[in-house]
């Protein structure tokens, strides 16, 4: 069985949590007073059951998870050393659960990345979905790269989300398109953002470890 750790959100600001939970912003925007960012690494969802197309073949469960988490990895801008390859199949889903110590308004950036050169994700081929309802996400565009140089876009989310009490789920679900040869092709997923004056815990699943 796969063994799971529970992550608290530490207070100190600029404290970063094991396994890429951060408490503070890690760039130069200097966000409002009380608000502070937390960054929840795609690696370490439950990818159980989950499968991809690509152009290769197949990849499934923690063969997903791409990189090695290094500093050379790191520094490619993975912000863990480590990405979601693929998510290329009609209705595959990223669900983030997440424990918010109180009732706040939040805002949720994703950071994404393309495989089959410049593509836009709209509500037509990829849902935001939190607590299952969908989010108005306006259009992601992502430039193309390579899975060895993958480059990632962090989008702001536009609209803000209200967190409840106890669990929230944030899920990223990709559609029926055409942008993979003709397949569907799904976004590289490098992790999310949430901004909230909350605090905010999550259980991870170390996959890297287990491939």
């Amino acid at each position: 069985m796969k063994k799971m750790f529970v992550l608290i959100a530490a207070v100190i600001l600029c404290a970063v949590g094991l396994f890429g939970l951060a408490g503070c912003k890690d760039d130069e925007e200097e966000l409002p007073p009380g608000v502070k960012e937390f960054v929840f690494e795609a690696e370490y969802v439950d990818l159980d059951g989950k499968a991809s197309i690509t152009a290769s073949g197949s990849i499934q469960d923690v063969m997903l998870v791409f990189g090695d988490g290094t500093q050379a990895d790191k520094n490619r801008g993975w912000s863990n050393g480590y990405y979601i390859h693929s998510t290329s199949a009609n209705n595959f889903r990223l669900d983030f659960v997440i424990t918010s110590d109180a009732a706040a308004e939040a805002t949720i950036i994703l950071r994404l990345g393309s495989l089959f050169g410049t593509v836009a994700f709209n509500a037509s081929n990829y849902s935001v979905r939190f607590n299952e309802t969908a989010v108005n996400f306006g259009t992601i565009s992502l430039a193309g790269s390579t899975e060895e140089a993958m480059q990632f876009t962090d989008y702001r989310i536009p609209v803000t989300v209200q967190l409840l009490e106890g669990e929230n789920t944030i899920s990223l679900i990709t559609l029926n398109n055409t942008f993979q040869a003709g397949n569907v092709g799904g976004p590289s997923v490098d992790c999310i953002k949430v901004r909230t004056t909350a605090a905010l815990t999550w259980d991870i699943i170390d996959n890297p470890s287990f491939r």
